[in-house]
């Protein structure tokens, strides 16, 4: 079992820069930076026998491994793209959303919580 870690960040980024007529422009973009990180994780097994076979009882998370991104993160100052010649700068960024989670073999593992019962008061 492959076990991963994943985020995906979406910026709503101004970029400001200067036209080749001198003119001042803005242009407002949707930019996205993905992180994929590897788990490094082992297989648990009970020792006891079952008709000659270890019972699994899940796996044990040991760490983190390689990291890829994907995507820039938008710094107000920084330079952003544009026509050649007319590169600009980052005049606002805003984080949009942000999502991710823990994936096993390429699905997201949800957490379903567990509500303990009420404890019964005597009265």
């Amino acid at each position: 079992m492959v076990f991963t870690y994943e985020s995906t960040d979406d910026y709503s980024a101004v970029c400001t820069f200067v036209t080749g007529e001198g003119t001042r422009g803005e242009k407002t973009h949707n930019v996205a930076h993905t992180t994929e990180t590897a788990v490094i994780a082992s297989v648990n097994g009970d020792p006891r026998q079952t008709k000659g076979q270890s019972q699994f009882t899940g796996f044990n998370l040991a760490g983190f491994g390689d990291v890829t991104e994907a995507g820039v993160i938008p710094v107000v100052g920084e330079p952003c793209p544009g026509n050649e010649g007319h590169d600009g700068l980052w005049t606002a960024a805003t984080l949009v959303s942000s999502t991710g989670g823990l994936y096993a073999n390429g699905h997201l593992l949800t957490v379903t919580p567990v509500v303990a019962p009420a404890p019964v008061v005597a009265g």
